[in-house]
Formats: structure tokens, sequence, C-alpha cells
């Protein structure tokens, strides 16, 4: 019984020293020499955004190093990179999202197409959101357990090798309420929407307008980081 219990703290130990060093490895903490934590910089201040999205938070410059550990939580399964944007992500729920406090808030993210299902190892964005739903049901009050409010249907070009036009017409009409949602669930609430990287924000547009389209009351957006700061 003895031995039983040393083989499993050690194994224990094992798993967990791995754990460590693969985060301090892989996910080094020099990422706050890109933090920039703003409300919608001057590329974001024109109709079109004004009369899509109530706020949107940004918290890290898309730059240098930065780029790679992304590319890592993205692409290769490093889903443990989390904890290097936690004090990122922490700021935007305590400097930006503490006004909308009161709100009786949902928090979404992008879906997953079926195809991006056997090309990536987890959706990203819905990591980002199940971090954010937790800080919000810890720090305020509980809200809506995380749910897949929409779905992906027609399959869209990387966005990264597009223009700005060309972004806009990958993503019209590319996803739906899902079946499943009651859209009164949606009516008069605000509806935080959470993604890793801003671009051009098509693909924000067109989730943001189902949700109004089913009488959402707000919409505002946290982004991990943005090339247009």
């Amino acid at each position: 019984m003895l031995k039983l219990y040393f083989r499993s703290f050690f194994s224990s130990l094992y798993w967990h020293a791995r754990l460590w060093t693969s985060v301090f490895w892989s996910s080094p903490l020099f990422l706050d020499r890109y933090f920039s934590l703003r409300e919608r910089s001057t590329h974001f201040n024109n109709e079109v955004w004004e009369t899509v999205f109530d706020s949107v938070f940004i918290a890290y410059r898309y730059e240098g190093d930065f780029i790679q550990v992304l590319h890592n939580f993205k692409y290769s399964g490093q889903r443990h990179n989390i904890q290097s944007f936690s004090p990122g992500l922490d700021a935007l729920m305590s400097e930006c999202l503490e006004q909308y406090k009161n709100d009786d808030i949902i928090v979404s993210y992008v879906p997953f197409g079926w195809y991006q299902i056997f090309t990536r190892p987890y959706n990203h964005s819905r990591l980002l959101a199940e971090y954010i739903q937790h800080k919000i049901s810890k720090s305020w009050r509980k809200i809506p357990k995380l749910k897949n409010f929409l779905f992906k249907r027609k399959i869209t070009e990387h966005q990264a090798h597009l223009s700005k036009d060309g972004r806009i017409l990958n993503t019209r009409d590319a996803f739906r309420l899902a079946p499943w949602v009651n859209p009164r669930t949606i009516e008069g609430r605000t509806v935080c929407l959470i993604d890793d990287v801003i671009s051009s924000g098509s693909t924000l547009q067109s989730i943001a307008h189902i949700f109004r389209s089913y009488g959402a009351q707000k919409i505002i957006v946290l982004a991990l980081a943005s090339t247009l700061v």
C-alpha cells in the first residue's frame, strides 16, 4: 500500500514538473511588453463599427514574439499558453468590462466549422470564452453556462490572405443561430463576443448582426490582440 502511495505521489510530481516546465519554456513571461489595453482605436472609429458594436476592447498588440506564442496556442495544442494571456484577459475584465457588470450578460465566441475540427486541436476562441465566463461568474455573479450559440454553415477561406473586401465577402452568411438555441435567451441581453485576433473585424461583424437580429441590446467585443493597434 505504501509502495503504491509513493508511486502515485512521484508520478503526480513528474507530470506537474513536465507541465510547468513546458509552460516556462513555451510561454515565457515576456508578453507584458505587448500589453496595450485600449478601447476602440482610431481604426475602429467608423460608421460601420459604430452601428455594429457598442464597445471593442483589445488587450495586446499583435506583433513580435507574441505572434508565435499565440500561434502555438492555436495550432500546436499548447492550451496552457492561456496562462500567459491571463494578465491581459484579467485587465479586460477589471478595467473594461467592469462598466457592464450590472448588465444581463451572455458570453459567445467564434465557432468552428465542421472541417476545422480535423485541422485544429481545439477551438481556441472557446477556451478564451470559458476563461472570461468563469471570471465573470466568480467575480460578479453567475451567468448562463457557456454554450455554442452559433454554427458555421459554410467553408470559408483563411482570412489572413484576403483583402478587406474579400474578408467581408468571405464571412457573409457564414454563420447561423444554432437550432438548439432559443432566440428568447438573447433578447434584451448584452452579448460579450470573444475572439483571439481582430484584423478587419469582418467575422465579428457577421456574428454581431445575427445577435442584433434576435434582439440583443448591446454587443461588446473582447479581443486578445489586434493588428490594428
